[in-house]
Order: C-alpha cells, then structure tokens, then sequence
C-alpha cells in the first residue's frame, strides 16, 4: 500500500496553467511571483501547458539563486540529468539515492527544488509546497538548493 505526503501549502498556481510544476517550484521555492517565475521558464524553452526537461529547468534555476546540491541514485531519470547537466558544464556531484520521505527528513532546513521521476515539488524547511500528494516512496533524481 502506497503511502501519500500531503503538502504542507498549495502555494503559486496559475489558472488554465498545467504541466507547471517547474514553474510553481521555482515560484515557491524562489519565493517570487508565478507570473515572473513563468516568464523565466519561457525564456529558457518552456512552452506553455508542456513540462520542461533538465535542459530548460537547469539553467533556470542555476541562474536565479539555486545551486545544484547533486543528482541522486542511478535510475534512468537521474542517468538522464547527469547526462544533461554535464553537457550544459555544470559540476554534478553524485549522490546516493532516497526516497522523498527520506529527503525531507534529513533537508529539513533551507529552500529547495526537488526533481522526482515526473515532477518538480518545492521543499521549504522540510514540508512540501505543491498541489497534491506524493509517493513518499517517490525517488528523488535532483536537489537544487536556494544559496
């Protein structure tokens, strides 16, 4: 039986907006507007009502005040990141893998963007801000960290 982790807040949503979640973690992480957060995200290739991949959510939050803490685990989703993170330049450290339960125990302080297979989810001193309940089994691939 799967086990859900309710988000502590909805946080930055936009109406008629889907597919955002890029988006309303680098709002809410980021602790900006949506509207500015998703003008960042178009800049950088993210088209409206379509995710964004590693290469358009990279640079974005890379130059808007986060860090990249690393790339967890080997899963094909984190392979994928290492891949891309490294043909963009940036420094990937290699992390071993944990699930998000896990995650929000241990970063329990500081503002973060968490990628998981599928999704981006902000984690702000160690509670969820996002629309709705994740696996907390779910495997975190990425840690970018708010500096």
């Amino acid at each position: 039986m799967t086990t859900y982790i309710k988000p502590t807040a909805t946080g930055a949503t936009y109406e008629g907006e889907y597919k955002d979640c890029t988006v309303r973690a680098l709002a809410n992480a980021g602790n900006i507007p949506y509207l500015e957060a998703h003008s960042i995200m178009k800049s950088h290739g993210r088209l409206n009502r379509h995710g964004a991949y590693p290469n358009q959510y990279t640079p974005a939050y890379l130059e808007n005040g986060f860090e990249l803490v690393g790339i967890c685990g080997t899963t094909h989703h984190a392979k994928y990141s290492k891949n891309t993170m490294n043909s963009l330049g940036v420094k990937v450290n290699a992390l071993p893998g944990i699930g998000l339960k896990k995650f929000l125990e241990k970063y329990d302080d500081g503002s973060y963007i968490v990628i998981v297979s599928g999704h981006a989810v902000a984690i702000i001193d160690g509670e969820t801000v996002d629309k709705g309940y994740l696996p907390e089994g779910k495997r975190v691939t990425t840690i970018f960290k708010k500096v």
